[in-house]
């Protein structure tokens, strides 16, 4: 007697790895920002507010056009490498690229207006800027290693892609709140340090995460032989 549809479909199940669901968005958004924050605070508690702050004097316009384009940065990074993993969510993923590219735009804007308006040459605002990227880089690994395991474990079209999504937006946020204790005056340092301190950063991130995650499939595939 041949056997039912069902029946075959249940055996073959059978000899298949169990398959771990992937999570939410929102918890996983949730579980990012509690791995963050607390991480963030120490780092304000241990740095300090900028002088502008503790004088209580009101910030300048380009103070707040580098939050802005630190915010949308990482806004745009996390919910468009987070979307990528999830099947069905093309359009939280447009979303997330458009705001991303806004925010870079601006930086990149900014920055060039300020180098060419000659109060600073982008080699001096460079080295002056690698502390702090290096500062918000190192905020950002927690949360960004996080966010890289949910889309290393979805089903992005890109991974790739995905992945420096998600480190840019990770070190973004880490940016602002660099932002928040440096006390450097120059403009072009605001933008390039912090604004633009994401995509640098990320692209550190992204190394790292490549390597480590080639690493676990290599020896994943020497652990199955």
């Amino acid at each position: 007697m041949t056997r039912s549809t069902e029946e075959m479909i249940r055996e073959l199940s059978t000899e298949l790895p169990p398959v771990k669901p992937l999570g939410r968005l929102r918890d996983t958004v949730i579980a990012g920002l509690g791995i963050a924050l607390p991480i963030f605070a120490l780092w304000i508690y241990n740095s300090g507010l900028r002088r502008q702050f503790q004088r209580g004097e009101s910030p300048d316009a380009i103070y707040l056009l580098v939050v802005c384009v630190s915010l949308l940065i990482a806004t745009g990074g996390v919910v468009a490498g987070l979307a990528a993993a999830v099947p069905g969510r093309e359009v939280a993923y447009r979303v997330g690229r458009n705001i991303f590219t806004l925010g870079f735009a601006l930086g990149l804007l900014a920055l060039g207006y300020q180098v060419a308006s000659g109060a600073t040459s982008f080699m001096d605002a460079l080295g002056s800027s690698l502390s702090c990227i290096g500062g918000a880089t190192v905020l950002g690994v927690p949360a960004a290693l996080f966010a890289a395991r949910f889309v290393n474990r979805g089903e992005a079209a890109r991974p790739p892609l995905a992945l420096a999504q998600v480190s840019i937006g990770g070190v973004g946020f880490s940016a602002a709140v660099v932002h928040l204790t440096c006390s450097h005056p120059d403009p072009a340092h605001l933008v390039l340090g912090h604004g633009l301190a994401p995509l640098m950063g990320g692209l550190v991130v992204l190394l790292g995460l490549s390597l480590a995650f080639g690493l676990v499939s290599r020896l994943g595939r020497r652990a199955e032989s």
